[in-house]
């Protein structure tokens, strides 16, 4: 960031150039952008800043205060009707906890999303949605967690019409702003796994480069619920594996 907080002022993108600029400006206290709603504040990124991407990854380090709205959105790359609605976007919301793709206008007809959380609004959050289109799923981790996934997404990323992006606005006219603090916002071209959104995590967001290595494997352990199944029966077992850069082991398990 250029540190002003005027209006128009650069939100500086460190790694693929492509600059954010604030129309209503922010406040920038070191390296954390903060953003008010009763002002309008949102950050402005370059239209069709997912062109070409057939999975992507949105990895957002954030705060919002304890009057964050049910409607307001996190992020929104997508369009906005003549009527103002949204259209043939992803988004994702700490309201909501919740993040989702749709190729249709209106978009609210035809999202394909994670289930609704608890709202998000209680301190610091890393919030990592992951769309996969070419796999079926969307998914959404918070603090490097699994929280939810839908693997019945159909819509492909060829659907999303980027013409707008913004952090911390809605593509719906009618929806309201958020007070809301930026750490770190990340676009990943592709689809992160689990272990590199727990890598992630664990790096903070400080680290880049290496931010999705995990370390070393030291050990993998199989635990299943019963040491007996009935014939035709199933059961669901769950796999956990211990590595060099984690206190503790991780749920290694398939998604």
């Amino acid at each position: 960031d250029d540190g002003t907080g005027n209006l128009n002022a650069t939100v500086h993108d460190s790694v693929g150039g492509a600059n954010g600029t604030l129309p209503w400006g922010g406040t920038f206290t070191n390296a954390q952008l903060q953003m008010q709603g009763g002002l309008l504040q949102y950050v402005n990124l370059p239209a069709g800043i997912l062109s070409n991407y057939t999975a992507v990854t949105v990895d957002v380090w954030a705060e919002a205060d304890s009057g964050l709205a049910w409607a307001s959105f996190l992020f929104g790359f997508g369009n906005t009707d003549t009527g103002g609605a949204g259209a043939d976007y992803i988004f994702g919301s700490l309201a909501r906890q919740y993040a989702c793709i749709s190729g249709v206008d209106p978009g609210y007809n035809g999202e394909q999303g994670t289930s609704t959380g608890a709202f998000l609004n209680n301190g610091p959050v890393h919030f990592t949605a992951v769309f996969d289109p070419p796999e079926g799923y969307v998914a959404l981790y918070t603090n490097g967690v699994l929280q939810s996934i839908n693997r019945n997404v159909t819509t492909n990323m060829s659907a999303v019409q980027d013409t707008e992006s913004y952090i911390n606005r809605s593509l719906y006219t009618a929806d309201p702003y958020s007070d809301l603090n930026i750490d770190e916002f990340r676009i990943w071209n592709g689809a992160l796994n689990a272990l590199q959104v727990a890598g992630c995590d664990v790096a903070g967001p400080t680290v880049v480069g290496s931010a999705t290595n995990v370390g070393t494997a030291t050990s993998i352990t199989l635990t299943v619920p019963y040491y007996q199944l009935v014939q035709d029966g199933h059961e669901t077992a769950v796999v956990t594996a211990q590595f060099t850069q984690f206190s503790s082991p991780l749920n290694v398990s398939p998604s």
